[in-house]
């Protein structure tokens, strides 16, 4: 067998090499060209056509496992992972958080067992799928595996081992009730159509696991691995663990294999994936050699200068045109070129972004910030006690349902899923208002938190408050109700944060009062434009693009804002900067926000201004009235 790892920077035309080297080896019926992504095959496939290369079968890795599955007489419904989280993972979820809070009483500690809701759902989802892709699974040492998953979930590793268990028994036995056999059910696609099934299900990225316990202590992978003289693996930085089991085994009696990758593009960490676990054993258990591809086509050498800092490997840009890089503030923010794309480091640094562009130009925005958790408290607000600001005809009026569901997704509003979801069926200003009312009355089972109640109460019973700049009101409302007194490592209570911080930061550039904040929120509405609009995209997203003009967000040409403190963050400014092609650009958020302390603060009154909210005219206003009173004392 011979076998070859290449290893190239980004740019470097990998797929093209990969298209190349089947063009020049292909025989035919005999190649098996894999990929990670469903973008991925169809990259290769076009390429593939370009050079007029037929006869070859091309696959993502968990599409041929599925085909495999299949050959073997699986029975198992394939099941989009959408109707999972709504409809199967729920009663799951309810069943193992009884059996968590049980054990949680006897072994005396406290596991936190979040709400039902459908952004739960995606977490755990998400958390379960690392948990497989890792093959923590396997890990019966508790100290290990807690080690193992340390921030690597969105919540405790041990509802989530408890979860994986329970979902992975709920797969074997589950059969579709007839009303339940409608075709948004189950997954298909043109690599496969839709296929059906007898009992048990799996969602896509479970194929490898299955297949891998199917075939366990047999020699099946082997045999069909062997059909194929020629293996091609693109995109293979993105492996897990567990798809390279399946591919070694795959490929241990094959003639030739290639795969080709750049361990510097490994940002799906979160997935399970280890780029240089992965390499090394590729390496080592097929003795394959290493060729590098050391050169771009994409970018110019300034970039590619900048690239070799990171990686600390040389790179010689081999393009026709020259690329700059430019560091601006915010300010400038107003002059940015319109077919230009906004990368940031993830989701949470791309809500400020957004907010970044709206505070300091006019440019119309491609991403969504009208309906962030900020935006929903002050629309509620308003309608709990100055609906009279508000236009009816408005757009914000049109769509307060859905700011009421962000109010409600807040980690200290108590109510069961089941009465949220009644409570947003048809919601307009009088129902809410008449809900508010109902849940804030006193009850053996509160609908909110103490803290949030009182703040509540509180606004509702001040007056006069229309004049009150928005930044104060927002100040008070975040310390009285204690918003953020918990820290959480969740991406929803991250982004969350961070959108109200950013709109906070907004009301104290521009000083609008609450009687002003309608027409500010409209002005959200009117600058979102999909078509129109800046783009924006985090790291995960712009994998795998190029773009003329970048400008990367909170970052520096060192790095992102919080340093590269490991691998991970090392790889994602990478990626980020050698999706430019001709400019690069970098902008640092120096935004100061008054952070909120994790631990519990004292309460503030909208009536006293004894907090940093205080503005220019306020403050000289005070220093005339001291100048006053000495010259008065003076006089006595």
């Amino acid at each position: 067998m011979k076998a070859i790892l290449v290893e190239g920077v980004a740019g470097s035309g990998k797929t093209s090499y990969i298209a190349d080297d089947v063009r020049d080896r292909l025989i035919p019926g005999q190649a098996l060209l894999l990929t990670f992504s469903r973008t991925g095959r169809a990259v290769l496939q076009h390429y593939l056509a370009q050079r007029n290369v037929k006869d070859c079968f091309v696959h993502t890795i968990d599409g041929f496992a599925l085909q495999i599955l299949k050959q073997l007489g699986d029975t198992r419904f394939l099941l989009s992972r959408q109707r999972i989280e709504q409809e199967l993972l729920p009663e799951l979820y309810r069943y193992v958080s009884a059996q968590m809070a049980s054990y949680a009483q006897t072994i005396g500690e406290e596991i936190f067992l979040p709400s039902e809701s459908p952004r739960l759902m995606q977490e755990l989802m998400s958390d379960i799928d690392f948990y497989r892709a890792s093959c923590a699974f396997e890990q019966d040492d508790e100290a290990m595996l807690e080690e193992m998953l340390a921030g690597k979930l969105n919540h405790d590793w041990r509802l989530i081992r408890r979860l994986f268990a329970a979902y992975d028994n709920y797969r074997e036995t589950w059969h579709p009730s007839l009303s339940e056999q409608d075709q948004d059910l189950f997954e298909h696609n043109d690599e496969f159509p839709h296929i059906q099934g007898e009992q048990g299900f799996r969602s896509l990225g479970e194929t490898v696991y299955d297949l891998l316990a199917y075939v366990e202590d047999s020699d099946i992978l082997e045999k069909i691995g062997a059909k194929y003289s020629q293996h091609f693996i693109d995109e293979f930085h993105d492996t897990t663990p567990l798809q390279l089991r399946f591919l070694l085994q795959l490929a241990k009696h094959t003639h030739y294999v290639l795969a080709v990758g750049d361990r510097f593009q490994n940002i799906f960490a979160w997935r399970g994936t280890n780029t240089d676990i992965v390499f090394e054993q590729f390496k080592q258990q097929l003795k394959a050699q290493t060729q590098y591809l050391n050169h771009s086509y994409r970018y110019g050498q300034s970039i590619a200068n900048l690239a070799h800092q990171i990686i600390h490997r040389p790179i010689e840009s081999k393009t026709t045109h020259h690329s700059s890089i430019h560091t601006i503030d915010t300010h400038q923010l107003a002059k940015l070129d319109r077919e230009a794309v906004i990368i940031t480091q993830d989701v949470v640094s791309q809500i400020k972004a957004a907010f970044a562009l709206f505070s300091h130009s006019k440019q119309k925005i491609a991403f969504g910030i009208h309906h962030t958790i900020g935006v929903a408290i002050l629309n509620i607000l308003c309608v709990l006690r100055y609906d009279y600001l508000l236009d009816p005809k408005s757009k914000l009026i049109k769509n307060i349902g859905i700011d009421f569901a962000q109010f409600l997704q807040l980690p200290q509003c108590l109510l069961s899923y089941s009465a949220k979801q009644e409570m947003l069926k048809k919601p307009s200003l009088e129902s809410i208002r008449m809900y508010f009312d109902i849940h804030l009355g006193v009850s053996d089972e509160p609908a909110y938190q103490q803290d949030l109640r009182q703040t509540l109460l509180a606004w509702m019973s001040l007056a006069n408050q229309e004049n009150r700049l928005v930044y104060d009101i927002m100040y008070w409302f975040e310390k009285n109700a204690r918003l953020w007194s918990i820290h959480s490592h969740r991406l929803y209570d991250r982004i969350a944060l961070s959108s109200w911080e950013a709109l906070k930061e907004d009301a104290r550039i521009h000083q609008y009062t609450l009687a002003q904040w309608p027409e500010r929120a409209n002005q959200l509405h009117r600058r979102w434009s999909d078509r129109e609009g800046i783009r924006f995209a985090t790291v995960s997203q712009a994998k795998g693009r190029e773009y003329d003009s970048v400008l990367v967000y909170d970052a520096q040409p060192n790095g992102f804002a919080q340093g590269i403190r490991d691998e991970l963050s090392r790889h994602q400014f990478y990626v980020a900067i050698t999706r430019a092609k001709k400019q690069l650009s970098f902008c640092a958020d120096h935004a100061q926000h008054t952070q909120t302390p994790q631990k519990a603060t004292t309460k503030t009154s909208l009536n006293t201004h004894d907090h940093p909210a205080i503005n220019e005219k306020k403050r000289l206003a005070l220093e005339a009235l001291a100048d006053i009173k000495t010259q008065l004392k003076k006089r006595v």
